[in-house]
């Protein structure tokens, strides 16, 4: 299903600006016969467009199988929709290709939407055509899907930052009780020309946060911040608390480390962990 006009719609409205055929030939006859042509040659070739999605782990609550689907807004205005699929369990990456002939220019921004009361919370979606590279959308706002679920929403609107990359150095502390893998942290990083905001600290399949060693995390379509200034770390869910040493962050070649100079914390259940906190800046 897509807003992009057909391709005869769009030879009409050229046809109409050329008084010299209209003149001559009339609009609709001179369709009659052209458009027989017209039909072997696509205006657009047909590519595949694959979008994955990182429904988040933990909780047996947060995948859904319910009814999802994708809006894909581009440069020139265009709009791609279509289902994106009905199973997304919880701690999984999903993966749909579409084909389409449907242009719509650089990526800009996704709405995805829910027909269910199912609590769905999506960690990260991904959206490539064809070989270019994936365009990734960060759910920085911890948003949840459902048509019911207090706290959640219907429909999500996410558009990319912009084209760096940002990499995280975390490095856990040595002291007793100081790794975690349980706890969810994601981070605001504030540079000369602006701020960003990175997704969830995780890599699927990897031991993070393991005491007295380095975690890296990679984040893409990142806005451009200049040089890096200061770092915002919030927990976001979890029942353990983390100690680090120091976080080295790096945006488009430029780095700065960050180091906890204070033994700092950080926690979300605040009520166990009483000496930490579950949002820290630091410059």
């Amino acid at each position: 299903v897509s807003t992009q006009s057909t391709g005869k719609q769009w030879y009409q409205r050229r046809v109409r600006g050329s008084s010299g055929i209209n003149a001559e030939y009339g609009e609709s006859s001179f369709f009659d016969m052209i458009w027989p042509i017209l039909l072997l040659f696509p205006l657009v070739a047909k590519a595949d467009v694959t979008v994955s999605v990182r429904t988040e782990g933990g909780g047996v609550w947060t995948g859904t199988k319910d009814n999802i689907t994708i809006s894909i807004h581009g440069s020139v205005n265009y709009i791609l929709q279509f289902h994106l699929g009905d199973n997304f369990p919880s701690g999984t990456t999903v993966s749909m290709t579409h084909e389409t002939d449907v242009h719509i220019g650089k990526i800009r921004c996704i709405d995805v939407e829910t027909d269910g009361e199912d609590f769905w919370w999506p960690r990260w979606f991904s959206v490539r055509f064809g070989d270019d590279s994936p365009v990734y959308f960060y759910n920085n706002h911890n948003q949840k899907l459902s048509t019911s679920d207090v706290g959640a929403v219907q429909s999500m609107w996410m558009c990319i930052q912009g084209q760096n990359t940002c990499t995280i150095e975390a490095e856990t502390a040595t002291a007793r009780g100081a790794g975690t893998d349980n706890l969810l942290l994601m981070t605001s990083i504030y540079g000369v020309t602006g701020a960003t905001v990175t997704g969830i600290w995780d890599n699927d399949g990897v031991d993070d946060f393991v005491r007295g060693k380095v975690s890296t995390f990679e984040f893409s379509n990142m806005r451009g911040i200049g040089g890096v200034r200061c770092l915002g770390l919030r927990a976001i869910r979890g029942g353990d608390a983390w100690l680090f040493s120091k976080i080295t962050v790096t945006c488009n070649g430029r780095s700065k480390t960050f180091e906890n100079d204070d033994d700092t914390w950080m926690s979300y259940d605040l009520e166990r962990d009483t000496w930490a906190v579950n949002y820290l800046k630091i410059c």
